[in-house]
């Protein structure tokens, strides 16, 4: 089986993606290294100082490397320190019997979430891992869990985000954090952040109401006007009673800064398949006041005028959360991490807008 499929990326510039972290709070406690490759998180630690530690693998690369699927057999984590970079291998990626095992068993979208559960269940002391950053900024409702629950448990006392590509062999968008187990759960958790290449400093907020997503409040917009306006998509399929408006949204970055996730105006429209998950025409049922949005929407002008305030808004959330509140894209373009907004985000924020600009 290659390095893909097993959802090996041996850690390089370990030092560069590992700074800002301290491991003075694990002296003289057990590390536990379950995926271990060439030893690079292991050298490091070791320069910082000495330590007891047990490494597995499910390729050794040593004699004191003990051959094991740590994945399908987890070693004991109980009050034990793990650091390490787990696997990478989303579920519809995976091909192996054995990968296929663990995704029924655990119920996870990837095999770096199903380390993270294991983590969890195992009651670990604390550690220091790299993950791919959408699991601070998925949406999947089974990712939101997983999330709360690590979150919950344990302490993020360093969180270092890379908007950038880091490793030579894998696009995915990551980040390194150091956690502890907490006394006490708490429904919110300040974390102090370093954001590279630009290595800006800031405290982030996790929040249980926003699902400990960074910046999540902003899918509340637009739920208060359900009631006024049903969005939606133009397709093959018609909807009745729906204004076919010209306003087409682009929901994944493209690899400059033209190509980011917007609404632009398009006198030729988009009609899209069910699949599509990225590019839409939109379309508007006015729910109340009937006649006065239909007058409203069929103007090219007020067209703009939503288009303009969506794109000032999301751009204004954009930097002020680093767009943590988006999920990462898997590829990355032009060696910088690119994002994808939902369906229901940008029909809330266009419900919330057409209200707030009629009012």
């Amino acid at each position: 089986m290659d390095k893909k499929q097993l959802g090996q990326f041996y850690t390089t510039n370990f030092d560069y993606i590992l700074e800002n972290i301290e491991i003075k709070d694990f002296k003289d406690r057990i590390f536990i290294e379950p995926f271990a490759g060439n030893n690079d998180l292991i050298k490091w630690v070791e320069k910082k100082q000495d330590v007891k530690i047990k490494k597995f693998d499910i390729d050794p690369k040593d004699d004191d490397t003990i051959k094991q699927n740590t994945l399908l057999n987890p070693p004991d984590y109980t009050d034990k320190v793990v650091i390490t970079n787990p696997p990478y291998l989303a579920k519809n990626k995976s091909k192996s019997k054995n990968n296929k095992i663990l995704f029924k068993k655990y119920k996870q979208s990837d095999l770096y979430r199903i380390f993270i559960y294991q983590l969890i269940q195992g009651n670990c002391y604390g550690g220091v891992i790299i993950v791919p950053l959408n699991f601070f900024s998925s949406l999947r409702k089974q990712d939101i869990k997983l999330r709360a629950n690590f979150i919950q448990k344990y302490d993020i006392n360093q969180l270092n985000i890379f908007e950038e590509r880091v490793f030579s062999d894998t696009s995915y968008t990551v980040c390194c954090f150091k956690f502890i187990r907490s006394d006490t759960e708490k429904k919110s958790k300040k974390v102090k952040t370093t954001f590279y290449p630009k290595k800006e400093h800031e405290i982030l907020l996790f929040q249980d109401k926003n699902d400990y997503l960074i910046g999540g409040d902003i899918y509340k917009f637009g739920e208060k006007e359900k009631k006024y306006f049903m969005i939606d998509r133009l397709t093959k399929s018609n909807k009745t009673n729906y204004i076919t408006t010209n306003i087409f949204a682009n929901l994944l970055d493209g690899g400059t800064d033209n190509s980011r996730i917007k609404l632009t105006y398009k006198k030729t429209q988009y009609i899209g398949n069910q699949s599509d998950r990225v590019f839409a025409t939109i379309i508007i049922k006015p729910l109340q006041d009937i006649d006065r949005y239909q007058n409203f929407l069929n103007t090219k002008e007020n067209q703009i005028k939503i288009i303009e305030e969506f794109n000032q808004i999301f751009n204004e959330y954009r930097e002020k959360y680093h767009s943590l509140f988006l999920s990462n894209y898997r590829e990355s373009a032009n060696g910088n991490g690119r994002k994808r907004c939902s369906f229901g985000l940008c029909y809330g924020l266009i419900r919330h807008i057409l209200l707030k600009i009629q009012n």
